[in-house]
């Protein structure tokens, strides 16, 4: 099998998820596009779909294929995950992803979109272990990457705060409890996906 592995655990693609503001799917997109259709034996252009992702409606049907794909190749890990539709987490992401349009602090929810996304990803891992073994475990975070992470954490901080203080008029959220209960939810899911990937992570020399 000649599929290049997407080396990276649930925990990890949601971590960057969140901390890039969604903006982490385009690069997890075009890994998992490539490594299910070559799974699959399926003739694909990854590159090109990836890009097209910022086409309204159409992004729509693009996440729902891989969704799709990555139900495939678990069915051909023989895992249970293949007989679930997982093409509809992807539809799910989008549709978490949209809601940051809603007034202050609710828009907040949309970083809740790295849920669906990380469950495809533990998914994806999980059959590319069984598929291709040791070989296709999450390996370590890059520097670049915890990079990446320190400043997105940073910039969410800041933007619950600003949902949480009061304004400069002198008035008050409408909501003070929302971003606490999503900072919650948040880290929750991240815990939940650490402990189920827990055993995937490579801890060799090669794979820091």
């Amino acid at each position: 099998m000649n599929a290049i592995p997407y080396r990276r655990s649930a925990f990890q693609v949601s971590l960057l998820s969140v901390a890039t503001g969604g903006l982490y799917v385009f690069w997890w997109a075009f890994w998992a596009r490539r490594w299910s259709s070559a799974t699959l034996e399926r003739e694909d252009q990854p590159l090109w779909k990836t890009i097209a992702l910022i086409v309204p409606i159409f992004n729509l049907f693009l996440i729902f294929e891989i969704g799709q794909r990555i139900e495939g190749a678990a069915w051909r890990a023989n895992l249970s995950a293949g007989s679930k539709p997982l093409g509809l987490l992807g539809l799910a992401y989008f549709v978490i992803s949209v809601m940051w349009r809603l007034p202050d602090p609710y828009w907040l929810i949309c970083l809740l979109s790295f849920i669906p996304l990380g469950i495809l990803q533990l998914v994806l891992v999980r059959a590319a272990v069984v598929l291709q073994g040791p070989a296709a475990a999450p390996t370590r975070f890059h520097w670049v990457e915890w990079v990446v992470i320190v400043l997105g954490c940073v910039l969410w901080v800041l933007a619950f705060l600003a949902s949480v203080l009061p304004n400069p008029d002198g008035t008050s959220s409408p909501a003070p409890w929302f971003p606490a209960l999503v900072a919650v939810a948040t880290v929750v899911a991240l815990i939940l996906f650490a402990r189920a990937g827990r055993g995937l992570v490579a801890t060799s020399e090669e794979a820091a």
